[in-house]
């Protein structure tokens, strides 16, 4: 091939290049949703090994937010204010929708002995969560998806009330019980 011959072929290879990444940024859409039933798919399969202690780390540093959003709910309700508890409320609600919910969608979790454990506690304190944002009915279904998750499981231990141990079926009855708080 002649250096002329090479150039034109190079030439045509870039422009086809250049076609097919306009034509795929303008299908963006398209593999954006790909790659959210790919994760989807992820989320729930079964984990081992490092998947796994990823998985812990990511329920674990959910658990520890809402330990903090539990803490600030209180600490803004016995300072009576309600323009925090609004404005907090708002984010905290974003933040159970948007980042804790697809970690909680997963089956399988509740049912892993090196899961459970942790998936009750984290499901326990977004019901308190909801509770001192004054939305029971949002508290009420998280506390039904705990009994039918964990249905013949009530006298595993938890750690609710928050810095105690107590049975799975006392802390949802202590929930239930301080629900119109």
């Amino acid at each position: 091939m002649t250096p002329k011959h090479l150039a034109t072929v190079l030439g045509i290879g870039i422009a086809g290049l250049a076609l097919s990444s306009c034509t795929i940024s303008r299908h963006e859409r398209v593999a954006d949703h790909l790659l959210e039933r790919g994760s989807t798919i992820e989320r729930n399969a079964p984990l081992g090994g490092e998947s796994l202690s990823v998985r812990k780390h990511e329920v674990k540093r959910a658990y520890r937010d809402l330990i903090h959003y539990r803490d600030t709910f209180e600490t803004l309700r016995r300072r009576r204010d309600g323009n925090g508890l609004t404005l907090f409320r708002q984010f905290a609600e974003n933040y159970m929708d948007s980042h804790l919910q697809p970690i909680l969608d997963a089956d399988w979790q509740s049912d892993h002995p090196e899961l459970l454990g942790m998936d009750a506690n984290i499901r326990l304190v977004q019901a308190e969560c909801y509770m001192l944002m004054s939305k029971p009915g949002k508290m009420q279904k998280v506390l039904n998806g705990i009994e039918d998750r964990y249905k013949g499981r009530e006298t595993m231990l938890v750690d609710y009330p928050v810095g105690e141990q107590s049975t799975l079926a006392e802390a949802i009855e202590n929930l239930s019980d301080r629900k119109w708080d």
